[in-house]
């Protein structure tokens, strides 16, 4: 069965600033395009990554929509993290993730945890799909 079809806008090579609100600057954002949500689980978003520049050690955040970065950010860790994440983007149909690259330090990195209701998701292959660089 076919899931909700969403965008990922992933923001790499950049890094989080916290002078004032905190904000990522730098870097480029690559968009993949009908990622089909029933799909999708941590390691895909990995595999993303990857593609995109993510190395060990890197971590990886989403913005909860509605939220500014200072206020509305979490850490992407595992599935039931990705399943969160999706809970969102079921609203959006897109969602933005941010690279925290291990090599460039980070001033502030704060976490806005929202209970969500647990949505099962399959933990099957994505294929990946053609980046769009901005």
């Amino acid at each position: 069965m076919e899931g909700d079809m969403i965008s990922i806008k992933i923001h790499h090579g950049g890094s989080f600033s916290k002078e004032g609100q905190l904000c990522y600057v730098g870097g480029q954002v690559s968009i993949f395009r009908n990622c089909d949500s029933e799909r999708m689980s941590y390691f895909c978003l990995v595999d993303m990554a990857k593609d995109v520049g993510f190395k060990g050690g890197d971590e990886l955040f989403y913005a909860i929509p509605g939220y500014s970065l200072e206020n509305g950010i979490d850490k992407l860790h595992d599935d039931h993290s990705v399943r969160k994440m999706l809970n969102f983007a079921k609203k959006g149909k897109s969602m933005e993730i941010y690279i925290k690259h291990l090599e460039q330090g980070v001033s502030a990195t704060p976490i806005f945890g929202q209970d969500v209701e647990d949505n099962h998701v399959e933990e099957t292959w994505l294929a990946l799909q053609p980046i769009e660089i901005l």
